[in-house]
């Protein structure tokens, strides 16, 4: 299908949506609005999908579906700092109305992500201090120590913690030390999930083999097979940075 006819397509899906809203229930409502949004990004227009998101915050403005579904449009959008704001009023949200559980995979998934990407480290270690975080709180409040200059140790993961706590936990170790041979590797195993815990890898673990003087030749394959973007502040700036490390400008095999 080709750009035009896929937009035509989203077009019309977008106009249906439309004329379902007005009858439609709060919860049918917000499913509905998401799904604008979704839309919106696919026809090329970020600023009326984050306009869409308002319009759910300003209809529900109680509920901590509408401001993860904000958060998420920010983030696409790139409006980074609104979107960690909308992960964190969602968060609260979360905890006021008991469900714990949702709090803290919202605290430490988006919203951890968007603080660090964003530099806010006393946020990123308050957002692991409140407990109830488990393994993946340990290893995020280690890595937020780390990165705010605070002593801290790596903790130990017992084997089959998940692919996103150990690989955490090796970047981590590499960071304090252990040598970086694993991470190429790791980032080509990932798989599709936690994309920019992903790209966390590959970026540091391209910056850890320069700092430990090694090639990065390694590292050539793993960035060709890479898909992005991903949703963090730092992806743009990063990826040129390691662009230039890895296939530095002249060379015949760089890509842009």
């Amino acid at each position: 299908m080709s750009q035009t006819g896929g937009q035509a397509g989203a077009g019309r899906k977008l106009m249906a949506l439309r004329q379902r809203m007005p009858g439609a229930n709060p919860y049918e409502l917000g499913r509905m609005r998401a799904q604008a949004i979704r839309l919106l990004f696919r026809l090329g227009n970020p600023e009326a999908a984050v306009k869409e998101a308002g319009l759910l915050c300003d209809e529900q403005p109680g509920k901590a579906y509408s401001w993860m579904v904000m958060g998420d449009a920010c983030a696409m959008a790139g409006a980074w700092r609104e979107a960690l704001d909308s992960f964190v009023r969602a968060s609260v949200l979360r905890r006021e109305a008991g469900q714990i559980e949702d709090a803290v995979r919202t605290e430490l998934g988006p919203a951890y992500r968007m603080a660090e990407g964003l530099g806010e480290l006393d946020l990123c270690l308050d957002l692991t201090g409140r407990g109830g975080g488990g393994l993946l709180g340990d290893m995020l409040l280690s890595r937020a120590s780390r990165l705010s200059g605070k002593a801290s140790g790596n903790p130990a993961v017992p084997p089959g913690a998940g692919f996103l706590i150990e690989g955490i936990h090796i970047l981590e170790s590499c960071h304090r030390g252990a040598k970086p041979w694993r991470l190429p590797d790791l980032v080509l195993d990932w798989g599709p999930a936690e994309p920019e815990w992903r790209w966390r890898l590959l970026a540091e673990g391209v910056m850890l083999f320069r700092d430990c003087g090694l090639a990065v030749s390694p590292w050539k394959k793993t960035l060709d097979l890479f898909e992005g973007p991903v949703l963090d502040p730092r992806f743009t700036g990063e990826r040129k940075a390691v662009l230039d490390l890895v296939r530095p400008p002249g060379n015949q095999d760089f890509v842009q």
